[in-house]
C-alpha cells in the first residue's frame, strides 16, 4: 500500500516535470519568433515594394505603347476615311467620265461614219487600177490611161479615147515583193470626167474576168476612203473561204454589206464573223445542210 503510495507520487512528479520542459520549449520557440518577424517583415515589405516598382514600371512603358497604338490607330482610321470620301467621289466622278467618253465615242463614231460617206461621194468618179508595173504609164498617166482603158477593156469610145480628169499613183514608197528585185507597184487612182464612164469601165472589167498588161495582172476596184477600205478589208477571208467552196453568188454592197445568195436566198451581213459563221453551214456544192 505504501509502495503504490510512492509509485503514485513519483509519476506525479514525472508528469509536473515534463509539462515544464514543455512549456519552456513553447516559450523559446516564441521568443524566436519573436527576435525572426521584424527581419522577415521588413524583408517582405522590401520586396513588395521592389516587385511593385518593377510593375508599375512594366505597366506605365505598357500603358504608354497601348495610348501609341490607340493614336495611331485613330490616326490611321481618320486616313481610311478621307481616303474612303477620296475613292468614292473618284468613283462617282470616274462614273461621270464612263458615261462621258461612251457619249463622245459614239459621236466620234457617227462624224467618222459621216465623213467617210463624203469622201466617198467625192471618190464617186474614181476607180483604183492595181498591180500596173511602176512607169508604164509615161511621163503623163492621163494620156496613157485615156487609151489603155478603152484599148484593154474593149470599149467603144470617141476617137478610141475616154475622157478624164486626172491619173496618178499614190503617194508613199513602193513596196518590196517576194522577188527583191520586182517591188510592188503603187496603185494608180485613175478620176474620170463623167460618171457613166467610170461605171462602163468597171462592169466591162467584170465581164472581161481578167485584165492584163503586158504579163502583168491588173484589177480595177472602185475607189472608196481609207475607212471604207478597211471595212470591205475585214470580209476578205469570208470570200476567199466562198470562193474556195465554188460558191460566187456574192456580192459586197457599200459600204461594207456581203451579201450571199445560196438557193434562191439571199443573206446579207454587216460584220465579218457573222458572215464566216453562216459560211461555215455550206458544203462544197452551195447548199444549207438541211435545206
Amino acid at each position: 500500500m505504501a509502495s503504490r503510495t510512492v509509485k503514485k507520487a513519483q509519476e506525479k512528479r514525472h508528469a509536473a516535470a515534463s509539462n515544464t520542459d514543455k512549456l519552456r520549449d513553447g516559450g523559446a520557440e516564441d521568443e524566436e519568433m519573436d527576435v525572426l518577424s521584424p527581419a522577415m517583415t521588413k524583408a517582405m515589405a522590401t520586396f513588395t515594394a521592389d516587385i511593385s516598382q518593377v510593375i508599375e514600371t512594366k505597366f506605365d512603358s505598357f500603358l504608354q505603347k497601348i495610348g501609341d497604338i490607340s493614336k495611331e490607330l485613330q490616326d490611321t482610321t481618320k486616313r481610311i476615311g478621307e481616303a474612303e470620301q477620296r475613292i468614292s467621289a473618284a468613283e462617282d466622278a470616274g462614273g461621270e467620265t464612263e458615261k462621258r467618253v461612251s457619249y463622245l465615242e459614239k459621236v466620234v463614231a457617227s462624224l467618222q461614219e459621216r465623213l467617210d460617206d463624203q469622201e466617198d461621194r467625192g471618190r464617186r468618179k474614181n476607180i483604183r487600177i492595181i498591180g500596173l508595173p511602176e512607169s508604164s504609164e509615161g511621163s503623163s498617166a492621163v494620156q496613157f490611161m485615156e487609151s489603155w482603158l478603152p484599148k484593154v477593156l474593149a470599149l467603144n469610145t470617141k476617137d478610141g479615147k475616154i475622157k478624164l480628169e486626172r491619173a496618178h499613183r499614190v503617194s508613199g514608197p513602193t513596196r518590196r515583193g517576194p522577188d527583191s528585185r520586182r517591188p510592188y507597184p503603187r496603185a494608180m487612182i485613175v478620176r474620170f470626167h463623167h460618171y457613166s464612164d467610170r461605171v462602163r469601165v468597171l462592169e466591162a472589167a467584170r465581164r472581161a474576168k481578167e485584165v492584163r498588161f503586158e504579163d502583168n495582172r491588173i484589177f480595177l476596184f472602185q475607189d472608196f476612203s481609207s475607212g471604207t477600205q478597211r471595212k470591205r478589208r475585214a470580209f476578205d477571208e469570208a470570200r476567199r473561204r466562198l470562193q474556195s467552196l465554188g460558191l460566187h453568188t456574192y456580192g459586197l454592197n457599200y459600204p461594207a454589206t456581203l451579201r450571199i445568195t445560196v438557193n434562191n436566198t439571199t443573206k446579207s451581213f454587216t460584220r465579218p464573223e457573222e458572215a464566216m459563221a453562216y459560211i461555215n453551214t455550206l458544203d462544197g456544192e452551195g447548199t444549207v445542210p438541211g435545206e
